[in-house]
């Protein structure tokens, strides 16, 4: 079965991960060790993004199944992370960060990592 994460979807799910890494501490008014940590992961994250060989990179340097993997083994930092640095000290911080580690595994395993990114 083909998965329907292609890695030009990848990517702009991935940008669109840093928005809600930098606005939503913010609007949940999460501490704020809870939204620099967030903005660090999601800047890490983008970081990665824009130097992977997808057609929304910036420069495509990182192969599309490194990134994939470097991703699933950050996939655990959204859950211990917050909860060594006491970011979740809070319960909406709590939640947030384990639905963005969620999230983030469910995009990994949606996603086709043998796929090759056709568009220009």
């Amino acid at each position: 079965m083909r998965k329907p994460i292609t890695p030009r979807r990848h990517g702009a799910i991935d940008y669109g991960f840093l928005v809600i890494a930098l606005a939503g501490p913010t609007l949940l008014g999460l501490s704020a060790t809870a939204k620099v940590l967030f903005a660090v992961l999601g800047l890490v994250q983008a970081t990665l993004n824009v130097f992977t060989d997808h057609s929304l990179a910036l420069k495509r340097i990182v192969p599309f199944r490194v990134h994939g993997r470097l991703e699933l083994g950050g996939v655990p930092v959204y859950f211990l992370l917050p909860i060594l640095l006491g970011a979740v000290a809070e319960t909406r911080a709590l939640v947030f960060y384990l639905v963005a580690g969620a999230l983030l595994l469910a995009v990994f395993v949606l996603t086709d990592w043998n796929a090759v990114d056709t568009h220009a």
